[in-house]
């Protein structure tokens, strides 16, 4: 008997790791080409080849990128750089992110959920959208910040490796400064829950204080100024609450990347409501062996949602990583107990919340599967990127002033040198624009590349103000062309100064 049940274990657990390795790959690989690039994965290739004169490396060491933004590392560049110096093509970018993040998948289930049973936690995560959408476009970094999330967490947990923990924190914290919204939760509540040795004690006392003391000197960076009310606040909470619900089930990340898809079963925020409602209940129960690892992960989760709320930049998908890693282990602790109960009604309950979720989360998949060919496209993913780089391949000079689209026309043409940009912002004034164009474009025979007005795209204020500019400057403006994407719908327009 005891063998079958060995055999029974083993057989489960690797049904769940090969299910969640084919799961992942498959929706991942279907289509890699599909989207085109966004300009977050090119502005890492950028940087890695520093072949873009205007890619954006804020600090240098020995002309090595240390920095690219104030609150980005250039962690990805370096392991870009030995990839791309074999071969520079859309699958070298984001094959190497993919396979990142199914390796953080794949450790956390094999070192910590399987080892302790927590089989249904252990699918949730595995077979959630989140970071299969978002590892295939690593928009936000999401793939580097998942493999740090997961290290850093199977590390507090083990009191033989606990010590490495620090070094994945100051990795994370190079890779992006918002990875302190996942520390200082984790080494917190590990103190308060975890900690069993004094010089541990002592040593997450001090991580806390530390990585306190980060967060509150770039607060200036992430934290807004302006007095807020009663009732942006609200507002505040039913977009985190809308955002993370899409987080959960995939859909909102879907709508996000890609216009045009069909709305969802559960538009409002009922299941994930509920879900809180069972986590949070589960912390009354008596007979609960994982109480201490159940009140750790409960309190990140509130923590770093906390985080989140107030730092109010903070309105993407890919803010919420670190909410969905706590919530959704939370949630896999309390259906995993609840379904070993006695009692038949939760067994049956704990069934019915995850088949929800993996409806939910599967449904996303499949629907963007089949409707791929229908789906309009934001212009920062849109393949119309193909179509204005064979056109400034044919043309003298092309001059981009579309915000983003620079470093994706530059990584697809072919004649990298007729390309040049052009930056508009909101404070740019005529005079200035005149003047660069000046330097840009004496003999007036250069394309300026904007934004078309029927693009949805992410930045449209810039192509517009810079229309505003011409107007009031000397020069006159025509069409010269619209660029299209596959679907028909004009995402850049080619125009002529005179």
């Amino acid at each position: 008997m005891r063998q079958y049940n060995n055999f029974s274990e083993n057989f489960i657990k690797k049904f769940i790791l090969l299910s969640t390795t084919g799961i992942f790959l498959f929706f991942c690989l279907y289509s890699l080409n599909f989207p085109a690039p966004h300009f977050d994965e090119i502005f890492f290739y950028s940087a890695s080849t520093q072949s873009n004169p205007l890619c954006c490396i804020d600090q240098k060491l020995w002309g090595i990128p240390i920095r690219l933004l104030p609150h980005l590392g250039a962690l990805k560049a370096w392991i870009y750089a030995p990839l791309l110096s074999i071969t520079q093509n859309l699958w070298m970018i984001r094959l190497p992110m993919i396979f990142l993040a199914l390796f953080s998948t794949l450790i956390l289930q094999a070192c910590y959920l399987l080892p302790r049973k927590k089989y249904l936690s252990a699918m949730l995560i595995g077979y959630s959208s989140f970071p299969i959408l978002f590892s295939k476009l690593d928009v936000g970094e999401l793939s580097l910040f998942y493999f740090f999330t997961v290290c850093l967490w199977l590390f507090i947990n083990n009191e033989k490796f606990f010590h490495y923990s620090l070094f994945i924190a100051v990795l994370g914290i190079f890779h992006r400064i918002n990875f302190l919204s996942y520390c200082v939760p984790i080494y917190l509540f590990g103190f308060v829950f975890l900690c069993k040795k004094r010089k541990e004690i002592v040593l997450h006392f001090s991580l806390i204080v530390f990585f306190s003391l980060i967060l509150i000197f770039y607060s200036d960076i992430s934290f807004s100024s302006k007095p807020m009310g009663f009732s942006y606040y609200s507002f505040r909470f039913r977009e985190i609450l809308s955002t993370f619900n899409g987080v959960l089930d995939g859909s909102g990340i879907i709508n996000y990347l890609f216009f045009g898809f069909p709305k969802h079963y559960f538009e409002n925020s009922f299941i994930t409501l509920f879900s809180l409602f069972l986590i949070v209940l589960f912390c009354f129960l008596k007979k609960f062996s994982h109480r201490k690892e159940h009140l750790f992960l409960l309190g990140g989760f509130f923590l770093s949602t906390f985080f989140t709320f107030f730092i109010f930049a903070a309105n993407k998908y890919w803010h919420f990583l670190s909410t969905w890693f706590f919530f959704m282990l939370c949630l896999g602790f309390c259906l995993d107990h609840f379904y070993q109960a006695e009692q038949k009604i939760l067994k049956y309950l704990s069934l019915l919340v995850f088949c929800i979720f993996i409806g939910l989360n599967f449904g996303s998949l499949f629907i963007y599967i089949k409707h791929k060919q229908e789906i309009v496209v934001r212009s920062e993913f849109t393949n119309a990127i193909y179509a204005l780089a064979d056109y400034c391949d044919h043309r003298s000079n092309c001059v981009i002033v579309a915000p983003f689209a620079f470093n994706q026309v530059q990584w697809a043409a072919k004649e990298k040198k007729k390309i040049s940009y052009l930056s508009i912002t909101m404070h740019t004034k005529v005079e200035e624009v005149e003047t660069e164009i000046q330097s840009l474009d004496k003999q007036l025979k250069s394309d300026f590349i904007i934004y078309h007005p029927a693009a949805l795209e992410a930045y449209p204020s810039e192509s517009n103000h810079f229309l505003d500019l011409i107007e009031s400057s000397k020069y006159s403006v025509y069409t010269q062309q619209n660029i299209y994407d596959s679907y028909g719908m004009p995402i850049f327009i080619a125009l002529r100064l005179r």
